[in-house]
């Protein structure tokens, strides 16, 4: 993490973000099946907590594309407490400012945020589906929560937010399985050793 103490404070002065505010985070396109209502319903149940939790959308609309279930921006504008940002080529820089990576997205292939995420401690609060329940180690680097269900995010959530040391040590262990099994070196060396298993297996059956 190359942000500096400094760089955090004057992104939350930029979005406007009390200091020591929670900051809850999103990074995706913002529709429907990245599980973008459930999410807000389940920050809206959020209650009782001295420093108002902040959720941040980073991240483009499918406004117009003909997706089916997409969201306006109209629907999330007048949220309190809630900072739209739209697309960024630094999504890191919210990240140095997050406490907790929600994605409850119905599907994905690979939740490679959520990998981004870890490697700078931010721990990830996701739903249990493929992809995602092989990025994140339910209790250890984040929480799995059911499908579809903004309660169960909801109470997941106030988990986390209610107990820092717990986000701290789930973001420490986060980084530390990144570092390990998702470094990029070891990523390259696994798909070059697949692509000479591939290759040896076509050359035997030529």
């Amino acid at each position: 993490n190359h942000f500096l103490k400094n760089d955090c404070i004057l992104m939350r002065q930029k979005i406007g973000i009390p200091i020591n505010s929670p900051v809850l985070l999103f990074i995706g396109r913002i529709t429907a099946d990245k599980g973008v209502r459930e999410l807000m319903r389940a920050f809206s149940l959020i209650k009782n907590h001295s420093d108002e939790p902040q959720l941040i959308f980073v991240g483009p609309f499918d406004e117009g594309s003909g997706v089916s279930g997409s969201i306006y921006q109209d629907e999330i504008a007048n949220m309190p407490n809630v900072h739209l940002i739209g697309y960024s080529d630094c999504p890191e820089s919210y990240l140095a400012i997050a406490d907790i990576l929600c994605l409850p997205s119905y599907r994905e292939g690979f939740g490679t945020v959520v990998i981004e995420a870890a490697a700078m401690s931010v721990p990830t609060i996701g739903t249990d589906i493929y992809g995602l329940s092989d990025a994140i180690v339910d209790g250890e680097t984040g929480l799995l929560v059911p499908l579809r269900n903004a309660e169960e995010l909801a109470k997941a959530i106030e988990i986390l937010l209610a107990n820092k040391e717990l986000r701290v040590q789930m973001g420490k262990a986060a980084k530390l399985r990144a570092h390990a099994e998702f470094d990029a070196k070891i990523v390259s060396k696994l798909l070059v050793q697949e692509y000479c298993f591939l290759l040896k297996e076509y050359l035997l059956l030529k």
